[in-house]
């Protein structure tokens, strides 16, 4: 009888021992970093593209990332990118029924996403939704041909907005540089300051040794507060812009405001500033914070914010 209690106790235990082994397999059957890339600094090149035709080439050039061949990319941005490459981690397996649903929604809005390091493909993928309890995302593995619920260990969200994906979109403008100004004051030779509703309070400021300002008559200015001098001249320095804005916006601007030129040693910089219009005002004056429209060399058109360009948005009876 003592022979026969013992056998089943060993019985029981075998069938232990095997159900942890094969759930131990079963976990780590999968390669939880199928998605991660280790070696973030030997990426040179990563493409996202939506099902709406948009697509956006991130390139490493030296130390600087450049997008679509044109703009400097924000370094939160990219640094966001590649942190999220580096610790993208699968969490869980899906059942066939989950899968089917969820790859179906991912073959209509899913955002595509190939890694590049060194010139050579090491991985695509497909970004689609958020998992129901929104701290991860699904991701089809273009190669295994899976679908996979994703994570970043500690981190609480969904990963799309970390690939620059908005409703179900991507957007040059959101990797950009926000950087509309930024000079050091020994590298401007002069400023020229137009305000349009009141000429007369106009001035140009020649970055010389006297530093002198002229009216807009062209007569130097006396008794100048140098305090305030000063204060204008080092203010040209990382003037972020809020967002880049539409350019369809430029046929609505009505009511120019300011126009500032800044010549450097290597450049010239115009940017006219814009007043909003009532319907542009209750849109973007939200949270009591004032704004601007600001055009710069007649191209970029952005939203700016007043308390970050006020400082540089001054007239000649504040020297």
């Amino acid at each position: 009888m003592r022979n026969k209690k013992i056998f089943f106790i060993s019985i029981v235990i075998l069938l232990v021992c095997s159900l942890f082994f094969i759930r131990e397999n079963k976990t780590s059957s999968f390669n939880t970093e199928l998605f991660s890339v280790s070696d973030t600094i030997s990426i040179n090149k990563i493409i996202i593209s939506d099902r709406y035709d948009n697509e956006i080439e991130l390139r490493r050039n030296n130390n600087q990332w450049i997008v679509n061949g044109s703009y400097l990319v924000r370094n939160d941005a990219i640094e966001t990118l590649l942190g999220t490459l580096k610790n993208i981690r699968i969490k869980n397996l899906l059942s066939n029924e989950i899968e089917k649903n969820i790859e179906k929604q991912i073959s209509t809005l899913g955002v595509g996403v190939i890694i590049y390091s060194n010139n050579k493909k090491i991985n695509s993928f497909i970004v689609g939704p958020s998992t129901r309890d929104h701290l991860g995302t699904y991701i089809y593995h273009l190669k295994t041909k899976k679908t996979y619920s994703t994570h970043i260990p500690g981190f609480n969200g969904f990963l799309s907005p970390r690939f620059g994906i908005q409703a179900n979109r991507v957007e040059i403008n959101n990797w950009r540089n926000p950087t509309l100004i930024d000079y050091k004051s020994n590298l401007i030779d002069s400023i020229y300051s137009y305000n349009f509703s009141n000429s007369a309070k106009s001035f140009k400021l020649i970055c010389d040794k006297e530093n002198n300002i002229k009216n807009y008559q062209n007569e130097t200015i006396k008794d100048v507060n140098y305090g305030s001098l000063n204060l204008f001249l080092n203010s040209f320095t990382n003037l972020n812009i809020e967002k880049y804005l539409n350019d369809s916006l430029k046929n609505n601007l009505i009511n120019p405001y300011k126009k500032l030129i800044i010549y450097s040693k290597n450049n010239i910089d115009s940017i006219v500033f814009y007043t909003l219009n009532s319907e542009q005002d209750d849109d973007a004056n939200n949270y009591n914070i004032k704004r601007k429209i600001a055009i710069k060399n007649n191209e970029d058109i952005c939203l700016v914010q007043d308390y970050v360009f006020n400082k540089v948005l001054i007239n000649i009876d504040d020297f």
